[in-house]
């Protein structure tokens, strides 16, 4: 008898943190199922959209979703809610294949977008979907520097203004690392194809990126670890970043210079996709349309270009030319076989970038 009390017991106490468990998950950001939650809410006029993006884009999304809420209630008379989870671009699509709801990714590479279409959540052609190839915008590679009097070094910072000097001896960089940040794969390539360009040759060209990364002091996890590492911190000589980035930590009244550099560079394009798998789950596939939609237009692109980022139309391209100075030769990863290849070549286990780390030991 006891034995029967004991599982009545038991098995209530399951009932108890099963249900607290859902109500603790029912108050947490993305623990909300949104196949769950659109259903209750469509019922009350009100849609809802996951949105999955690289940390870079917050600032941009910011502003960017209350325009659109404003614009899909006038259209619809419905209220749209969004869920907004923000990181390091290959993490999240990382979370998107191990189960983050998201109905809608905005990331650093084509190829983070090209892995979870691989886990068949996303259709094939997504990349036709939308304008543009769907690159919704892009940013550049930029050179910074503090200045002298927020310097923390014991001597005269070097001024850097050329790829080539950032090679030179006693130069301290401060940069993202290629195997965990999707924007240090494109400063790797920005720097290797400087490389082949000034050397002709691949062997040079890698001996440049060598060098380069032989003088990086810290390899951080990704680009907002690196801005924090060499503003705050004051580590450094040199920071490679995205363009974005310092124009926004000159918003916000940062002690930073920068350049562009305009001889070679690299369109460091950002893709925007619908998860359709869960978009058909979710039945929210309209707003979810008129949504990514909406990131072409040219509301949303000056709001991306205020940001920061580069513009994709052409009309705010142009409204924002004073902003964005023009770079003579803009590389793309075409120039490199494409992410397929360039991943296999320079970010496998094993690829290039492990053999340069191989090479340089430790320091």
């Amino acid at each position: 008898m006891w034995r029967s009390q004991f599982k009545g017991l038991w098995l209530f106490l399951v009932g108890i943190i099963i249900s607290l468990t859902i109500a603790a998950c029912s108050n947490s950001g993305n623990s909300i199922d949104p196949a769950i939650q659109s259903s209750q809410l469509g019922h009350n006029g009100t849609d809802q959209i996951t949105l999955v993006a690289f940390a870079a884009s917050k600032s941009a999304y910011d502003e960017i979703l209350p325009l659109f809420e404003q614009q899909w209630h006038e259209r619809t008379g419905r209220k749209v809610i969004f869920s907004r989870s923000f990181g390091p671009s290959g993490s999240q699509a990382r979370a998107v294949i191990d189960g983050l709801p998201a109905d809608v990714v905005h990331l650093a590479l084509s190829l983070d977008v090209n892995k979870i279409e691989k886990e068949q959540l996303i259709n094939p052609g997504w990349q036709q979907e939308l304008p543009n190839g769907s690159i919704v915008a892009n940013t550049a590679l930029v050179l910074a520097q503090r200045n002298n009097s927020s310097s923390h070094r014991d001597r005269p910072t070097p001024s850097i203004t050329t790829w080539l000097e950032l090679v030179e001896p006693d130069v301290e960089i401060v940069t993202a690392n290629p195997k965990t940040s999707g924007a240090a794969r494109w400063f790797f390539l920005a720097i290797y194809g400087y490389g082949l360009a000034e050397f002709k040759q691949p062997a040079p060209a890698l001996e440049f990126v060598r060098k380069f990364y032989g003088n990086a002091i810290v390899l951080c996890r990704d680009v907002r670890e690196a801005m924090t590492v060499f503003s705050q911190q004051g580590q450094g000589d040199v920071l490679i970043s995205y363009e974005n980035e310092l124009l926004l930590a000159k918003q916000k009244g940062l002690d930073n210079r920068f350049i562009v550099p305009t001889d070679i560079n690299i369109a460091i394009d950002t893709p925007i996709a619908a998860i359709d798998a869960n978009v058909v789950k979710h039945g929210n596939g309209e707003v979810v349309k008129a949504f990514t939609e909406f990131l072409f237009t040219p509301t949303a692109q000056r709001a991306f270009a205020k940001s920061g980022f580069r513009p994709v139309n052409q009309q705010i391209k142009a409204e924002f030319s004073d902003k964005y100075p023009v770079i003579n030769k803009m590389l793309t990863v075409d120039d490199f076989g494409g992410w397929d290849r360039i991943q296999s070549e320079f970010f496998a286990d094993g690829a290039e970038f492990d053999q340069i780390q191989a090479s340089l030991g430790d320091r």
